[in-house]
């Protein structure tokens, strides 16, 4: 399964099925203390050149990278 990410200036993440355009995940961001709610959005995001890791860059100033995935076997 191909996966694809996209991101929302409401600070959710959607994760997709290629192939099918299943939406099979979302995910909200927090923004930092002391930042506005509208500060949550997200601008960019790609994964690291292995593909387990997801880089965002949020509103709020903040760049972040998630915890390493794991591949199970088919």
């Amino acid at each position: 399964m191909k996966n694809e990410s996209s991101g929302g200036d409401n600070g959710i993440l959607w994760f997709w099925d290629w192939k099918t355009a299943y939406n099979f995940q979302q995910s909200q961001t927090i923004a930092q203390p002391s930042s506005l709610d509208s500060e949550a959005g997200i601008y960019a995001l790609s994964y690291d050149i292995a593909g387990s890791r997801l880089v965002t860059c949020e509103a709020d100033k903040t760049i972040r990278c998630g915890e390493k995935m794991k591949v199970l076997p088919l």
